[in-house]
């Protein structure tokens, strides 16, 4: 289950695909994914989404929602450093890092496109991989195969990696007032 505060890091974009063209681009750059599972719903609302009263996280009648909730795994990354050990070490995970995301269903949504900073500045180079049920990026990433080759990314790029459940097909983006109501309340 998530905690309250992945439901409100911001907004599921899947527009800004980027394309690798070389070591210097191994990570991308673009947008950003919220995590919410579960909704509001306003009393007389027809339509998905728990009635107002319930708890927005994910319940065991809402378990068939959640397995058509897609995960992410979204990396901050800094660049590429440039020395030669490092350049060799990115080019083998890029050569290799596909491979661990296929019995997933993972793909790169966002890998080396820059972004159109509309508000303040993008501060590092974004990573999203998107992956088809709500548990997927998590197998993934703990999976044998990628963590054999993850010390690869780690020896070639500093930064952040977290994993986040998408939102419900029902969602609307009032429902998280919920959590941002409970969360004001501790």
């Amino acid at each position: 289950m998530i905690d309250h505060v992945n439901h409100l890091r911001g907004s599921k974009s899947e527009e800004f695909v980027g394309q690798v063209s070389g070591p210097e681009t191994a990570v991308g750059r673009g947008a950003t994914v919220i995590g919410v599972s579960g909704s509001v719903q306003e009393p007389g609302r027809r339509g998905g989404g728990a009635p107002v009263g319930e708890s927005v996280y994910p319940t065991a009648s809402r378990m068939a929602e959640d397995d058509a909730v897609a995960s992410y795994a979204v990396g901050l990354l800094h660049p590429v450093r440039t020395d030669e050990d490092a350049l060799r070490a990115v080019e083998q995970y890029l050569l290799r890092v596909q491979t661990t995301l296929d019995p997933f269903g993972g793909r790169f949504l966002i890998h080396g496109a820059a972004p159109d900073d509309v508000e303040g500045s993008w501060p590092d180079d974004l990573v999203v991989i998107a992956f088809p049920t709500s548990g997927s990026a998590s197998r993934w990433y703990h999976s044998a195969a990628y963590q054999h080759i993850v010390y690869l990314r780690t020896a070639a790029v500093d930064g952040s990696v977290a994993l986040f459940t998408g939102v419900s097909p029902s969602h609307e983006p009032s429902d998280v007032l919920r959590a941002i109501a409970a969360r004001s309340m501790t």
